[in-house]
């Protein structure tokens, strides 16, 4: 997968490792799963209110699922019906109501500033990407 450097990428760091996202693929779906430095996570992405939010998924050794839920604060886990509030990153409803998801720190960049600052970073590549917008013209 080849991008241009002026393409949007949500990244995350763990550890030594550096992962990027290519903000279209959130054109097709909200919520990406995805593995890094050892540890199970959830990526979501709101398009429309251009919320994100990236967390461990393995909560008190219980790996999650998770879909979106009634409002864009909100995730549904389908592994155990819990709520969780994105900002928070809390169980607000369910079994596991008022257990914490452990947050991973994310940032929204241009491609060529994160691989410029992270030029050992992955790519995901779990979802093909949506060609892009083609450029406008001038009038």
């Amino acid at each position: 997968m080849q991008l241009r450097p002026k393409h949007l990428v949500m990244g995350i760091r763990i550890g030594e490792q550096a992962r990027a996202y290519p903000l279209r693929i959130f054109t097709q779906t909200k919520i990406l799963t995805d593995h890094v430095a050892g540890k199970d996570l959830v990526v979501y992405r709101d398009p429309e209110s251009e919320a994100s939010a990236v967390f461990e998924r393995r909560v008190e050794g219980q790996l999650l699922s998770f879909t979106p839920g009634p409002m864009w604060t909100l995730l549904e886990d389908t592994t155990t019906g819990s709520t969780w509030d994105i900002v928070t990153g809390m169980a607000v409803a369910g079994p596991l109501e008022g257990k914490h998801l452990q947050r991973v720190p994310h940032h929204n960049s241009y491609w060529f500033a994160w691989v410029d600052f992270y030029p050992h970073t992955t790519l995901f590549q779990g979802v093909p990407l949506p060609p892009p917008a083609p450029a406008r013209q001038a009038p």
